[in-house]
Parts: C-alpha cells; structure tokens; sequence
C-alpha cells in the first residue's frame, strides 16, 4: 500500500503506516531528514527544513503544537518570557467595568474617555489613576491592584471612582522598570522571566531589584535568583508623562540667551543644577535626607519635577556648564528655575522595549 500523500518511508519493506513520514521537515516541524518532529506549544518554525523550532519572542505565545507562527498579545500587553504558550501568559494592565444594563467592558490602556452609568469597577492588574475630566484632566484618585468599587458599597472612594471620566494606566515600575530607578520598581511580578515560582524565606515572593542598574530579579531557591524578564521603560525615561513627576530620564539641558549689543541676543545652552546645590541658584530642599529626594528622583542633576502644583512638566534649577560665566549671568535674570525643552510628552511611543533590556 501507498503511504498518505506527501509522507515516504527512509527505508524499503516497511510493515505499517505508522512508518510513513516527512523525509524533509514542513513548516510546523523541525528535525533531521527522516525525523520531523511537531513544533510543541510555546515554539514555531515558519519554513520547512528547519533542525529545530524557534520560541515565540517576547509578546508572542502559542498554545498549538506544528505551529508556524506565534500569536501577538494585544498591546501594551506582553510577555516576560519566551516561549509563552497562552494568552493569559501576557501581562499588562486590566480594568472590569460594569455598566447599566449589566453591559461588560474590560480596559487594558489608559482611555481619555471613559463610560457613563457605571455601577461596578474591578482593578484586575496594575495601578490606575481615574480622573473627573476627560483627557485625564480634573481631580484624581489612585485605584490600586484588586481593588473593586460596587455602587451603594459605601466605600470613601467609589462615588468618584464610578463617576471618573477618564483613566491613567501606569506602567513605569509597574509593568516595566525605569532605568537607573529599578529600585523604585512596584510591580507584582511572581514568576522569572522562564516560569519559576519567585519565593522568599516564608513563602511566595515578588520580583524586586537590589539596586538602580539591575533589572528585577527574584529567588527561586535558596541563594538562587533568576532574572523576571520585565523590560525597561521608555515613557518617563525618554519622554515624560502626566505632569512629569514620574520622569526619570537623563535630560540635563536647558536654553538660555543673554542680551547682546542693541537689540541682539546671545543664544547658549546651560545644564540643570545638582538638586543637592545651592550655586548658583539657593533653592530649598538640598540636605541629603530631604524627602523630595527620593520620592522625586532629587538625587541627580537632571530635569525632574518635584513641583506639580506649580509647574506641567520637567524643569531645573539653572546651572552653569561649559558657558560658566554666561550660565551664572542667566540664572541671576531668570526666576531661577527654567523648563526643560528637550524633553518631550509622551504620545505614541511604546511604553517599553520589546526584548532589548530585559536580562
């Protein structure tokens, strides 16, 4: 009898069906000539021929077997490992809310408009800010993970939250660490970035990081820690959020012009003074143990802003730089303070890097 269509036997007088196969790999499968074996969940091979099948990168997951391709997490989801096999492996940000009516809706990124006639809200994953205005605009009030608000519960906060009109996901230190910063990382994170149970001496534990440079980390054994895979953050790193209280990016520059002659003027750039300074601009709050320092990101000499009463985004104290003389002349004219023009808000970048960071 004839083998199926496409399958062959690698050597003559073959007794069963059982021995018909692939003499080279299809797509779906990986292996030696004669050898094919399936793609399992969690890898793929695009093409035949392939000796071995790949994982599904970062963001991606299969739950099939002879895959050739890997499903994507619906961003700003992702995954903190490779390999994933499910989509409930992606991790981001969820809200449940509950309208009139009974009607479900699930909200996994910040939305500038939100729903009328809400009567439940259930915060599934990650801090949120809701606001009382559109476009995050108007009085807020922070809803943390698993918190849920239910009409008539008679909870302090469920009256605005049920009434906001607008929701802020956070994600730096939440969902991804911010550079420099990865001690200030919150995140709920519980497993390492290849599926291992995070533990500590009494039981589960949580990624954290030891120090600003590390990316989080857990203990899976005794002494043993093992990257979590979160990736590193670009909003409040290159660009800043909100009002840019969060912003913890590099950016220590600010312009500055002098008059010059008549009515000329002299176009130079100054760097942010050291928080820590009093030359030449005297501000308060520059003794080490000031508690701005650490809940602003104070210890530095770049753009931050510890004062969002007063200012909408990331500013400075004027310093001097290479144009000492000219600097110092500046912020002696200046309110001592000047926005930092070479930070942008952030629109449409990504929230984080997809793979690069994450190790």
């Amino acid at each position: 009898e004839s083998c199926p269509s496409g399958l062959d036997t690698e050597y003559p007088g073959a007794t069963s069906e059982d021995l018909c196969t692939y003499h080279f790999c299809l797509a779906g499968y990986a292996g030696q000539p004669w050898n094919c074996k399936p793609c399992q969940p969690g890898t793929f091979s695009s093409k035949g021929n392939m000796t071995s099948c790949d994982e599904c990168g970062f963001g991606e997951y299969q739950p099939e077997e002879k895959s050739t391709e890997c499903d994507s997490c619906t961003y700003p989801q992702t995954t903190y490992g490779k390999g994933a096999t499910k989509a409930t492996d992606c991790e981001g940000p969820g809200l449940d809310f509950t309208v009139k009516k009974d009607k479900k809706h699930t909200v996994i990124d910040s939305k500038p408009k939100g729903y009328n006639n809400v009567e439940e809200v259930d915060n599934k994953k990650g801090e949120w800010i809701f606001y009382s205005e559109e476009n995050y605009t108007g009085d807020q009030v922070a809803v943390h993970e698993g918190e849920s608000f239910v009409k008539g519960d008679g909870k302090n906060k469920t009256e605005q939250v049920l009434a906001a009109k607008s929701y802020y996901a956070v994600f730096p230190n939440v969902f991804c660490y911010l550079q420099d910063y990865a001690h200030e990382y919150k995140g709920k994170r519980s497993r390492d970035m290849h599926g291992n149970e995070c533990k500590n001496s009494t039981g589960p534990g949580v990624c954290f990081a030891d120090s600003d440079t590390e990316a989080p980390q857990c203990y899976i054994a005794d002494g043993k820690l093992s990257p979590c895979g979160i990736p590193k953050c670009i909003w409040d790193y290159k660009c800043y959020s909100q009002n840019g209280v969060d912003y913890r990016g590099d950016e220590t520059t600010i312009n500055a012009t002098l008059p010059q002659f008549i009515i000329l003027k002299k176009h130079f750039n100054c760097t942010c003074q050291s928080w820590n300074d009093d030359f030449p601009t005297k501000h308060p709050g520059t003794h080490p143990n000031d508690p701005g320092m650490d809940k602003y990101g104070l210890r530095s000499v770049y753009c931050r802003n510890p004062d969002p009463a007063k200012y909408s985004k990331p500013w400075c104290y004027v310093g001097v730089g290479q144009n000492h003389d000219d600097c110092e002349k500046f912020a002696q004219t200046v309110q001592s303070s000047e926005v930092c023009p070479y930070v942008k808000k952030c629109t449409t970048e990504k929230y984080f890097t997809q793979a690069d960071g994450r190790i």
